[in-house]
């Protein structure tokens, strides 16, 4: 109940904002797109694959101060279903939970321009949630995300960006199976197709780079399978029967993304992808919803 407490002040703490989760697309408005003023954005998606199925439902909040600077906060409730090995033995065990995960502030810059526009921010998760849920590394985590992106016409729109921090952040096609904390880069480079007035599609490539010790905390099992060690080799099993797996190099990935985003009438955005992960062997289906709660409530009032 205290944790609760806890997490619902520091949501209200932060003013709201609309920060999108999504690298891809940007469905919600953005800084950039007005001068200020309060924004508030609400998420709910998942991704599915052989580790288990992981839905996220987020409240991001926060004001934007200028078209070039804005600070937001985002408040996760997730939800777990998976059939884990057992530990110790040949068979499976069945899990499901949900619980909060770690609140967010971001402080985000962006310099917009017509043709290339360059945004950096800084993400900081507070160890409000559970460990043992595996939605907390109980410690704090930063994340340090620089994007560019320049578009080429009218419909063409490559982008690249680099994560730096202690930690490997979820993206809006990957919700990942753990939560980690170790020294971390992060890569991605793909671009994005405007197909319609509505509906874009697009695709990427990604690389996860860490450096040194790893501490992995599993979302997809149970608290009770125990604790141990692992190396990159052993992964798979370690995240699957190991709520806790701690080694080098356990958070190293590389794959691809493909994507089909829609901005949809009412302020409402939807997307679905896969993910092919070949660090982890994972193919994983993904889908998002947004809704962007000022600016609706701003439109009808208008």
């Amino acid at each position: 109940m205290y944790k609760f407490a806890v997490f619902l002040a520091l949501l209200l703490s932060v003013p709201y904002t609309a920060f999108p989760q999504s690298n891809r697309t940007t469905p919600a408005p953005a800084a950039s797109e007005q001068e200020s003023g309060l924004l508030s954005y609400i998420d709910f998606g998942g991704s599915s694959n052989a580790g288990g199925r992981i839905f996220t439902l987020g409240l991001s909040a926060g004001y934007a101060f200028n078209r070039h600077v804005s600070i937001n906060s985002r408040a996760p409730l997730y939800f777990v279903s998976a059939t884990p090995p057992a530990a110790g033995s040949g068979g499976t065990t069945t899990l499901s939970g949900h619980g909060i995960g770690d609140p967010s502030v971001s402080v985000l810059l962006s310099f917009p321009q017509h043709i290339f526009d360059y945004k950096t921010s800084v993400t900081t998760w507070v160890p409000v949630a559970s460990v043992r849920s595996g939605f907390s590394t109980g410690s704090v985590l930063v994340d340090w995300a620089n994007r560019v992106r320049w578009r080429i016409g009218d419909r063409l729109i490559p982008f690249g960006q680099v994560d730096v921090g202690n930690t490997v952040p979820d993206t809006p096609l990957f919700v990942l199976p753990y939560t980690a904390r170790g020294f971390n880069t992060r890569f991605e480079g793909g671009t994005n197709v405007g197909l319609t007035r509505i509906f874009s599609a697009g695709g990427s490539f990604y690389y996860v780079l860490p450096f040194g010790q790893q501490h992995i905390y599993s979302r997809v099992c149970d608290s009770g399978s125990g604790s141990g060690s692992g190396s990159g080799g052993a992964w798979n099993d370690g995240w699957m029967t190991q709520q806790l797996t701690v080694g080098n190099d356990l958070t190293r990935d590389h794959g691809f993304s493909t994507w089909v985003a829609a901005s949809l009438p009412h302020y409402v955005d939807l997307e679905i992808g896969y993910t092919r992960s070949y660090g982890y062997k994972l193919n994983t289906v993904s889908f998002g919803i947004g809704f962007d709660l000022v600016h609706a409530l701003r439109h009808r009032r208008e």
